[in-house]
């Protein structure tokens, strides 16, 4: 696990996080048009302040690999290295403002063969953290903070169907919960690998809330000066996200793994999160593409 501690400075009242990856450029079924889209939203957006790539930036699938299909492969990124000056191209106009890149499954496989590319030449040849497979950051806010925790992720968080379709959603968000809130305490859990959009904020209560750094302070005649209580709607409990991919399913004379395997079509896109000055969660979404 990584652990970090950063500084987030906010020219307003409000500012913009995105978790975005699962990209697997070097796949035909990969939408780099609407890659490059997503470049774009970031890059044009006046109130960001970061955003981490969450894992499978890249296929990295060799024909050594027992997953390789000829006809899967994208046939002008057909090797890692041409996938990797892909995505460093793609992410160039942003790199300022990446807090890191995970580690996901597809990037481990082949680091087993060849080395942490990720760490040793994706990352530093970009001038970003590396961020592993998990990481728990502590986000120091003007006026408060948050710790978010984000891994590339493991499992699977349900299938396609279920008796009261209605619940389905709800039931991936519990099954996000049961992977990822045991591990490590933290204010909002995200989670790659899945291939779904999920972000829908939990339940919320008004609450009365401190909103100083110190709950009181001592005056030189000895006495309390108490602090500054507001109302403000806090979350029943942390919020979890899945962050989508760039997956195309179904395409026209191409065919992939998921088709075979009649899943649904996928969302393409990410989470986009707003916070406050105190480092709390006023918005989340799930933004689609094409």
């Amino acid at each position: 696990m990584e652990f970090r501690k950063k500084k987030i400075e906010m020219n307003g009242p409000e500012g913009t996080v995105y978790l975005i990856g699962d990209f697997h450029v070097g796949l035909r079924s990969c939408a780099k048009d609407e890659i490059l889209k997503a470049v774009e939203v970031i890059k044009n957006d006046p109130d960001l302040l970061f955003w981490i790539g969450m894992g499978d930036h890249i296929d990295a699938i060799t024909h050594k690999d027992r997953r390789y299909e000829e006809e899967s492969i994208d046939p002008e990124l057909n090797t890692p290295t041409k996938q990797m000056a892909w995505l460093h191209k793609a992410f160039k106009p942003i790199k300022k403002s990446c807090l890191g890149l995970h580690l996901g499954n597809h990037e481990a496989t082949l680091a087993k063969e060849i080395g942490n590319f990720m760490e040793d030449i994706v990352c530093p040849g970009l001038g970003v953290d590396y961020l592993g497979f998990v990481a728990l950051q502590t986000l120091v806010f003007p006026r408060g903070e948050h710790i978010l925790f984000t891994t590339h992720g493991d499992g699977s968080i349900g299938g396609r169907t279920f008796e009261r379709p209605e619940a389905l959603k709800a039931n991936k968000i519990q099954r996000l919960r049961r992977i990822m809130v045991p591990i490590a305490e933290a204010d909002l859990y995200a989670m790659g690998h899945v291939h779904q959009l999920i972000a829908e904020e939990p339940p919320s209560r008004p609450t009365l809330v401190n909103t100083t750094q110190d709950i009181s302070k001592k005056l030189d005649n000895g006495a309390y000066e108490c602090g500054t209580c507001v109302k403000k709607d806090v979350f029943d409990w942390p919020p979890v996200v899945a962050t989508g991919s760039f997956l195309a399913t179904y395409q026209e004379h191409k065919t992939n793994y998921g088709e075979r395997s009649l899943y649904h079509p996928l969302d393409i896109g990410f989470v986009k999160i707003t916070y406050d000055q105190y480092g709390d969660i006023v918005d989340m979404e799930e933004v689609k593409l094409g």
